[in-house]
């Protein structure tokens, strides 16, 4: 039977470091915090769950594919946005749960369709994820596994060291470039990413997405 994957934007966070709202800063053509639901929406997922804030001001882009936009009140922390993410796309039927956050906009389509398809191999897998420190978003988890680990879920801290204390078996994709898992906090991190999409020929997108289909092509992290 296919696996029934919803992705989760996760688009609900305080900007804090950033000392203003950080998504709807310019990137290229579009607000920085756009770039990471358009990259979900064109991925294989098959469902949408965003997260959002009431001061959101993000647009949604055209898709076909069902986006169901949960909205919080501005001020909850990372925790109330996952665990809201995670009871809606449970309710939705997922066997599996995509984790994008909307300050990484230089993840593609390519890599969250490599995690999916990753765990559609692994059916020991629990979890798989880029790099080999703590499981950070982008991530896929099983909805079982992420509706156990719920509860636990507090303040600013995400799954990603729950994950890790549960020694549940995982996949771990390895990335020759970590730019593209690259997430922007601060303003000198959102400097160094228009510096970066500059860099990129003026079109980061365009070419990170290419570089992101090349390792999926060659099996990087096999």
């Amino acid at each position: 039977m296919e696996m029934k994957v919803v992705g989760v934007y996760l688009a609900a966070g305080r900007s804090t470091r950033m000392g203003c709202d950080k998504l709807s800063l310019p990137l290229g053509d579009a607000p920085l915090g756009e770039w990471g639901l358009r990259s979900l929406l064109q991925s294989e997922v098959n469902e949408v769950v965003w997260v959002q804030t009431r001061r959101a001001s993000l647009t949604l882009p055209f898709s076909r594919k069902p986006v169901h936009v949960r909205t919080m009140p501005v001020g909850l922390p990372l925790s109330a946005s996952v665990r809201c993410g995670v009871e809606v796309a449970r309710g939705l039927g997922a066997d599996a749960l995509l984790f994008a956050l909307a300050d990484q906009p230089f993840v593609t389509s390519a890599l969250l369709d490599d995690l999916v398809h990753a765990l559609s191999r692994h059916a020991e897998a629990g979890y798989v994820s880029f790099g080999h420190g703590p499981p950070m978003p982008p991530l896929i988890v099983r909805t079982e596994l992420v509706w156990e680990l719920r509860a636990e879920l507090a303040g600013d801290r995400g799954l990603g060291p729950l994950l890790a204390q549960s020694h549940v078996s995982n996949v771990r994709r390895a990335l020759s470039d970590d730019y593209l898992i690259f997430d922007v906090d601060t303003p000198a991190d959102y400097a160094r990413a228009t510096s970066l999409w500059m860099s990129l020929g003026g079109d980061g997108r365009d070419r990170a997405t290419r570089m992101a289909a090349d390792l999926v092509r060659r099996g990087v992290g096999m």
